[in-house]
């Protein structure tokens, strides 16, 4: 719809513009919905694979000409949230999301975003930056969930530039806010990103424990995207331990997960070490490991 209404995009007076109104209404309002990779909804919020650029120059618009508009950075952390989620590229508004008043209600959110897409790209030590800022302000608000949220991203990002350790900390604090708080399948989510630094420290007990008890606390349904994560960590455990049978199993429910979840970005990171452990399996041909390949993703 808008890629024929970019070079209308730029009046000398957006506001003005019947026409540039209604897009951004109709941009902002679609914006807003919260992305669940579970949800029915998961592929209708594939419409920013082809209007990224138009929504963003959009966005680069009105953050310059109503910098103080609430719903102008809700709309920005939406594009990012979108963009993570269906398209894994870089924004041109982080120069704009960084030079935010320290206390902007919109800031945290906005840094959060910024910090996953710029974690697709590698520089790991620039994601952490960001997350750790957007910690800091999340403790200052005392947002416990907010905070908890961030920690597990930032142990993720510790296991690529820092320690196990670091990461293990911050993976088991938030840990410690999801129990409190009673999201089971938070804490899922946590016990799994605790696993791989306690595999990387070599706690390999302690890592199979942690992502045991992260598949035990999702539902059979509802919950496939954390699911497959859980399964992907619990059979890397395995694979660390030389426990081949068991590690191909929770390799392959990863695959079943992702493959019938439409998760198709996760396919390879299952299939590479599944394929490792299968042709050390006694019986197992490359002609049956490529075939299983082919099922997985078709």
């Amino acid at each position: 719809m808008l890629a024929p209404l970019r070079d209308y995009l730029s009046p000398e007076d957006p506001k003005s513009s019947p026409l540039l109104c209604a897009i951004k209404e109709c941009c902002f309002t679609r914006l807003l919905v919260k992305i669940d990779p579970d949800g029915p909804s998961f592929g209708e919020t594939q419409w920013i694979v082809s209007e990224d650029v138009n929504v963003e120059h959009l966005l680069d618009i009105f953050t310059t000409i109503e910098p103080n508009s609430d719903s102008v950075w809700d709309a920005c952390t939406g594009l990012m949230h979108h963009i993570f989620w269906h398209k894994h590229r870089l924004a041109i508004l982080g120069p704009k999301i960084e030079g935010l008043p320290y206390h902007h209600r919109s800031k945290p959110e906005c840094l959060f975003e910024l910090s996953r897409l710029i974690s697709f790209t590698g520089y790991y030590s620039e994601s952490k930056r960001l997350l750790t800022l957007t910690l800091e302000l999340w403790r200052e608000w005392g947002d416990d969930y907010e905070v908890a949220r961030t920690l597990v991203y930032l142990s993720s990002m510790d296991r690529l530039v820092s320690t196990p350790e670091e990461s293990m900390r911050h993976a088991k604090e938030a840990l410690e806010i999801y129990e409190r708080l009673g999201g089971t399948a938070d804490q899922a989510e946590c016990l799994a990103a605790l696993a791989w630094p306690l595999r990387d420290d070599n706690q390999l007990d302690a890592a199979e424990e942690a992502a045991s008890r992260a598949t035990d606390l999702l539902p059979e349904k509802g919950q496939e995207f954390r699911a497959c994560e859980a399964h992907l960590a619990l059979g890397n455990v395995y694979r660390s331990k030389g426990e081949t049978k068991k590690a191909i199993h929770h390799f392959e429910a990863a695959l079943e997960v992702a493959s019938s979840s439409g998760r198709e970005d996760r396919l390879f990171w299952i299939y590479h070490p599944w394929q490792g452990c299968a042709s050390m399996k006694a019986g197992l041909t490359t002609h049956t490991l490529t075939s299983n390949a082919q099922s997985h993703t078709r």
